[in-house]
């Protein structure tokens, strides 16, 4: 099982944002989502722990989650989550 950590998302391609910052621009996290839905199972972070807790590890599995809450989460990401 994994967990994929973002800190913020933002309007943009990828040149138009700096790539030093913790920044992703919203193209190459929609191609991050695309990915991460056909190779594995996405499930909430409740899941992922009681799955831990039980011994019921899957590999096929991925919890995505914020570390901060930047409007870029909800008005960018959000929108590709759904």
């Amino acid at each position: 099982m994994y967990v994929v950590y973002y800190h913020n998302v933002v309007e943009g391609s990828v040149s138009e944002v700096d790539r030093r910052s913790s920044r992703l621009a919203r193209d190459r996290f929609a191609l991050q989502m695309s990915f991460l839905k056909e190779q594995f199972r996405v499930i909430s972070l409740d899941e992922y722990w009681d799955r831990l807790q039980s011994d019921r590890t899957d590999p096929r599995c991925v919890s995505i989650t914020f570390d901060d809450a930047y409007a870029g989460v909800g008005e960018v990401a959000a929108p590709l989550l759904a």
